[in-house]
């Protein structure tokens, strides 16, 4: 039992540092963001221990892929270890898709149905963004609400001007963030 234990915690400590290497801007919190595109490479490599160590049978791969991708990772990355009690909290409770735990406020992540920890809600607060970088169609940014994202805007900024209220820049867009109007199948462009 000790020893599974100490290899589902290696086995995470190593997955937290692969989403680091995939994250983008890494020295800058404000910018820094991973790719779902990253995001799905990942689980898809490690998919068959992530799903053993969480404790839930292999036929629950395709549902959290679909729903809880970005929880699962967001989990992983701020060190959260009750991996027993994912199924109940996320699998067995309504609306704990992704889309519904990026809206969550502090109070309802911090309590006992959900993480039961203010310091892990605040890490969950404090990465989200990292993990839904907006995707930016030619008219303008999709599912635009009240909470911050990041802009997928990868290293080698180009600068074209700048004046009294700021500059403007050139930038590399990362792939499948951009969509041309009624472009369903998410094409790199």
């Amino acid at each position: 039992m000790m020893e599974e234990r100490e290899e589902r915690e290696n086995f995470f400590d190593a997955l937290r540092e692969e989403i680091a290497s995939k994250m983008k801007h890494l020295d800058n919190a404000k910018k820094r963001f991973i790719t779902e595109e990253d995001q799905k490479a990942i689980w898809s490599t490690h998919v068959k221990k992530i799903i053993h160590y969480i404790g839930l049978q292999d036929d629950i791969q395709e549902r959290i892929e679909q729903h809880f991708l970005k929880t699962v990772m967001i989990l992983v990355k701020i060190g959260w270890k009750k991996w027993d009690t994912f199924g109940r909290i996320f699998l067995e409770t309504e609306n704990r898709t992704d889309e519904e735990n990026f809206r969550c406020k502090f109070p309802e992540l911090a309590s006992e149905s959900f993480l039961n920890s203010r310091e892990k809600a605040q890490c969950f607060v404090d990465n989200r963004a990292y993990f839904r970088p907006w995707v930016i169609k030619k008219s303008g940014i999709e599912d635009l609400d009240d909470l911050v994202w990041r802009l997928p805007f990868l290293e080698g900024e180009e600068e074209l001007g700048k004046g009294a209220s700021g500059k403007v820049t050139k930038e590399l867009i990362a792939a499948k963030h951009f969509l041309i109007d009624g472009d369903s199948e998410n094409k790199v462009i």
